[in-house]
């Protein structure tokens, strides 16, 4: 008894002793998630008009603006992201030494001029590099009042030293800025489609992206952003490749569509072009795990039509500067439909005004027979509707803002046919796309394959013959190998010397007051 006593003390005791040391240790630190990381991205591209598109109800940087002050109003930085293109092609970049109207409307999107915005970065895009003089592109980027990005293009130096043609200082190469409470790091990548002298070369984009990456990660950066001038595919292949190594998020433009698509997780977003839209992105990160959410705000009447006062008066008073006598107003023909020239339209399916412009190249040359038209849409860039009435001055000159010519080339049937297969390619809206005359195909957009082609009108129209030759009415830019119609540059040329603008103007002149009323034919049958 008295063992099992002896026992239960010692037993006692040590329990008692247990529960005192217990009570004076130092109370556990409690275990604290991380706070959650949040930044919000404010996306625009491929904007060309200050003033946004039919006669500015639609679209604009006032607009853009208006949108980023709503996303501040809790007074957290927004970053905006513009992926590229902007000083060119437009018509007023032609009067204002390349883009300058452009670079000041953009300097106010953080409400004021003479103030640098550290959170506004833009790339090139491949339309600017139309600008063909280095030092007028160098001024433009000194001009601008936020950061440019060139991460893989590779600049040529000046004949007499090594310095870079273009050198700006708030030109780098990569970029690391806190957002609210995130890092965001920021690259670039510009489509090599348009080399310039003053550019030597662009970096091979898997390569680029991969070391880059690496690079602003060891920075601190907690989040990876590519600032993207390419086509959707080639996006969707870095995401695809590279994965994890890759970025985490990717801010497009160039395809002139708004695009959402989640690759394996990460995403890709591009919003339309001439900010008719704006892609908000908000990410947040809590611990290791990163969540991306996006939403596109359209902008214009009907959806958020408000214009910022500041920028809007600075809109105008370059629009007064650009036509202060009201030429772009009066009247040069007459339409009795609807003409469709929006990009959406255009730049994936058969147009009447695409018709009726295909069918004047067609007939440029009355004392040449010319069998088919063809000219990329990428050079139609109005970007509007023209209502039943008046065509103006103006339509046609935002219509070609670039110098358009007309050529007939000799073609092979096979060739026609390459042609019609380039056209659908990659069809999410690109410049490259065809309108058409005395031609017609089924186009089958999900297999992209071209079939039933036949050559010629109505009734009259017979089924392309790969070896036979054609003569073939196309634009001159295409003549010369754009757009991705290389071998169209060696064809034989049977006709050149037409003006595409002179030829509209003086057709609209001939229609007189009954005016034009093309149609949609069913020159190009598109199965979705």
């Amino acid at each position: 008894m008295k063992r099992v006593f002896s026992v239960f003390l010692v037993t006692a005791f040590l329990w008692l002793a247990a529960c005192q040391t217990q009570t004076e240790s130092p109370e556990p630190t409690p275990t604290t998630a991380p706070p959650t990381q949040k930044a919000i991205i404010l996306a625009i591209n491929d904007v060309y008009r200050i003033e946004g598109a039919a006669n500015g109800t639609l679209g604009g940087l006032a607009r853009v603006r208006t949108l980023r002050k709503q996303l501040e109003a809790d007074g957290a930085p927004v970053l905006l992201l513009h992926a590229g293109d902007a000083l060119s092609p437009n018509t007023m970049s032609k009067h204002f030494s390349g883009g300058e109207q452009m670079i000041d409307i953009l300097n106010l999107m953080d409400g004021a001029r003479d103030t640098v915005d550290p959170y506004m970065v833009m790339t090139f895009g491949n339309h600017e590099f139309d600008i063909k003089e280095a030092d007028m592109l160098d001024a433009r980027v000194e001009q601008s009042e936020f950061t440019w990005l060139d991460t893989n293009i590779d600049w040529a130096d000046t004949p007499d030293s090594k310095e870079e043609l273009v050198q700006a200082d708030n030109l780098l190469a990569t970029t690391v800025i806190p957002v609210g409470d995130m890092k965001i790091g920021v690259f670039s990548l510009t489509t090599p489609d348009t080399q310039p002298d003053y550019i030597d070369g662009f970096g091979a984009l898997e390569q680029t992206t991969l070391e880059v990456c690496a690079a602003l990660r060891e920075q601190g950066a907690d989040v990876v952003v590519g600032l993207t001038h390419l086509r959707a595919s080639e996006d969707e292949e870095l995401l695809r490749k590279l994965a994890a190594k890759g970025p985490d998020l990717i801010v497009g433009g160039h395809d002139h569509t708004e695009i959402a698509r989640n690759i394996d997780g990460r995403w890709l977003v591009k919003a339309d072009a001439d900010a008719l839209s704006a892609r908000v992105v908000t990410i947040e990160k809590d611990g290791g795990t990163l969540q991306v959410k996006q939403n596109l705000v359209k902008l214009g009447e009907g959806a958020l039509a408000e214009k910022d006062e500041t920028v809007e008066a600075a809109v105008v008073d370059w629009m007064k500067k650009f036509d202060p006598e009201g030429k772009r107003l009066e009247p040069v023909g007459t339409t009795q439909v609807v003409l469709t020239a929006e990009e959406l339209t255009i730049r994936k399916y058969e147009t009447n005004i695409g018709n009726w412009i295909a069918d004047q190249m067609r007939t440029a040359y009355p004392n040449q027979k010319v069998d088919l038209a063809l000219i990329n849409s990428g050079s139609l860039r109005l970007n509007d509707v023209i209502p039943v009435g008046a065509v103006r001055k103006g339509h046609i000159d935002e219509l070609l803002p670039y110098q358009t010519g007309v050529f007939v080339v000799e073609l092979s049937g096979a060739d026609v046919k390459r042609a019609l297969n380039r056209s659908i390619e990659d069809w999410t809206g690109s410049g490259h796309y065809l309108q058409v005359s005395g031609i017609r195909f089924t186009h089958n957009a999900k297999a992209q394959t071209v079939s039933d082609i036949r050559v010629g009108d109505g009734d009259q129209a017979a089924p392309l013959d790969e070896q036979k030759t054609y003569a073939v009415a196309i634009s001159s830019y295409i003549a010369g190998g754009g757009d991705g119609y290389p071998y169209l540059k060696d064809a034989t040329r049977l006709a050149q010397g037409v003006d595409l603008e002179e030829l509209l103007l003086e057709r609209l002149k001939q229609a007189g007051e009954t005016g034009i009323a093309p149609k949609v034919e069913g020159r190009v049958n598109t199965i979705e």
